[in-house]
């Protein structure tokens, strides 16, 4: 992959829970990297073939590889 190609940044973040003055937990977003990436077009025939019909939008990143990143 061309360095050119990688014109957007992306933030990957994960949810977190934290404790609040009162001791309640917390749900939040934790950055876990900001990196640069490549947006990647899919063809809406491409699009309802692989995840079927449906109206949500989707975006595609394209960023290298990161050790210890997970779809976890």
């Amino acid at each position: 992959m061309k360095a050119g190609k990688l014109d957007r940044i992306v933030t990957i973040q994960r949810v977190a829970t934290t404790v609040d003055e009162y001791g309640t937990p917390v749900e939040g977003w934790t950055t876990v990297a900001t990196v640069r990436g490549q947006r990647v077009k899919l063809s809406m025939e491409e699009y309802l073939r692989a995840f079927g019909s449906t109206s949500e939008a989707v975006a595609v990143f394209r960023i290298r590889h990161m050790d210890g990143l997970t779809l976890a």
